[in-house]
């Protein structure tokens, strides 16, 4: 694994992660506990979730096109597998950082969505389990030569 900038870090921390589909709009913050992060769960009878994007690998700024392109594949992936997931956006509340497009898929577990997020070159995600506080999660793996 490799060490990330603290800053980096830091952004990541404050990030808001929105999830805003059909009824289910709300907001998750790192360390928060997410009532209706809870009543997400017990709706789609699972215990834990993971928010993901396959925006800006490595979280270097990426062309919008391709950018896109990863998503429709992340998005692609998660069908074949049977997942289920509720779109959202990744926010910087400071505006520093453009809204990235994201998912919580429903009842994926930590192993398994750190495991998805390498496949997309991402630094970072959020978990969050039955207690449903999300926390963030280092994934980022060192880049190749």
């Amino acid at each position: 694994m490799t060490s990330l900038d603290a800053e980096l870090i830091a952004a990541y921390q404050r990030t808001e992660y929105r999830v805003a589909d059909g009824r289910h709009a709300f907001v998750l913050r790192v360390e928060e506990r997410a009532p209706l992060l809870r009543v997400c769960h017990e709706t789609f009878d699972v215990t834990c979730s993971a928010y993901i994007t396959a925006w800006n690998p490595r979280s270097v700024a990426t062309p919008l096109d391709v950018n896109r392109a990863a998503m429709a594949r992340l998005e692609q992936e998660l069908t074949r597998a049977g997942w289920r997931w509720l779109r959202g956006e990744g926010v910087d509340p400071e505006g520093a950082w453009p809204p990235e497009p994201s998912l919580l898929v429903l009842g994926l577990d930590e192993a398994s969505a750190v495991a998805l997020a390498r496949r997309y070159d991402q630094n970072a995600l959020v978990c969050a389990g039955a207690d449903a506080v999300p926390h963030l999660v280092i994934c980022a793996t060192p880049a190749a030569p």
